[in-house]
């Protein structure tokens, strides 16, 4: 499981750095404002000390930081990451996620503990957009034969757990 700064499961494997998400205020005071562009390298390097990939608000690699601070702005077209890639992703129990309603245990998912990782649907989620585009798929299925639109309470783990397979 990754936490905010342990990149080891989220960094990219064709990348030499792991992956820190700018907000959009970092973003616009990092390119512009050069003066603050040294500085918060030295902050993220402290962080990852291996260096770290600097991703703009809207996910897109434009700077590589190495181990000695030194900034490396990468020419376009930046190519964009998805945000289970950022190794600044919240934890479990601080995402957004451990609030959502879980059937199965008729609570928040934050109940089934830090080990269950993010919801299925979460964005941190490796396999979400898979889970997503099949449950909108067989739940509008359902509707239409005048089902349910979930099956089963556990129905969106089954999904994961096939996705990663």
């Amino acid at each position: 499981m990754s936490t905010n700064f342990d990149p080891r499961s989220s960094t990219p494997s064709d990348l030499p750095y792991p992956l820190h998400r700018l907000n959009t205020p970092q973003t616009k005071l990092w390119l512009i404002f050069p003066s603050m562009k040294s500085q918060m390298a030295s902050a993220l390097v402290k962080k990852y000390p291996g260096g770290v990939g600097i991703l703009s608000a809207t996910q897109r690699l434009f700077a590589l930081v190495d181990p000695r601070g030194n900034v490396r702005d990468l020419p376009p077209p930046h190519r964009r990451y998805e945000m289970w890639q950022i190794a600044n992703q919240p934890r479990v129990p601080e995402c957004p996620c451990a609030d959502y309603f879980d059937p199965e245990v008729a609570g928040c998912w934050r109940e089934r503990g830090e080990n269950a990782g993010h919801h299925p649907l979460c964005q941190f989620d490796r396999s979400s957009a898979t889970v997503f585009v099949r449950a909108a798929r067989e739940a509008h299925e359902q509707i239409a034969k005048g089902g349910e639109a979930q099956k089963r309470p556990d129905e969106w783990l089954i999904m994961r757990e096939e996705a990663n397979r």
